[in-house]
């Protein structure tokens, strides 16, 4: 494929070549040169396409991630963000505070912040994004095909019950402030509109 757009970049530059000096291109190599290259093109989608036929296809690869646990102080007002994370789990445990075990690409860094107001958030951070290409050809080396996290895949947090119950309660108000927030501010838009 990349042999083809090769040799189509040089047909178009000797036309571009011939039109600047007024020479007359050759049509049939011209001719010859793109039906060539649509062969060659044509070859190499259908051995790409033979090729990826043969890859593993692997759900979740865990030679990719990587587990750190957290521990916060438990608060009645404590909201653990769950909006970025693909799976949450709540793990019932005889704990006074709370335990977060964060499960994320090797290569990030997980930061996480617990504000004043008791909202807890993490995030992942990635300080040379040259190795997710490096996994990529890792990836290609070994004829698999695996998803490439960028955030927070999984978050269990382990808390007693009562606590687990709390965040919940807290998530949810959380939440139903927040769109209140924003039908508030839509009367508001409409009726500034209206004016």
């Amino acid at each position: 494929m990349i042999l083809s757009g090769i040799f189509i970049s040089i047909l178009l530059l000797v036309l571009i070549f011939d039109f600047i000096f007024n020479r007359k291109p050759s049509k049939k190599s011209m001719i010859w040169g793109f039906i060539l290259s649509v062969i060659v093109f044509g070859a190499g989608v259908g051995l790409t396409t033979l090729g990826s036929l043969s890859f593993n296809i692997i759900e979740a690869n865990p030679e990719l991630l990587k587990t750190e646990t957290v521990e916060y102080e438990m608060n009645d007002n404590t909201i653990i963000q769950e909006r970025s994370v693909k799976d949450i789990s709540y793990i019932p445990e005889e704990r006074d505070n709370i335990r977060v075990e964060y499960v994320f690409n090797k290569n990030g860094i997980l930061y996480t912040n617990k504000t004043e107001e008791n909202y807890i958030s993490a995030w992942v951070d990635y300080e040379n994004p040259i190795v997710f290409i490096r996994e990529i050809i890792d990836m290609i080396n070994k004829r698999e095909i695996s998803p490439l996290y960028s955030g927070v895949i999984e978050m269990k947090v382990y808390a007693s019950e009562s606590n687990i119950e709390k965040l919940n309660s807290n998530w949810n108000e959380y939440i139903e402030k927040r769109y209140n927030n924003v039908e508030e501010l839509e009367d508001i838009e409409e009726n500034y509109e209206e004016e």
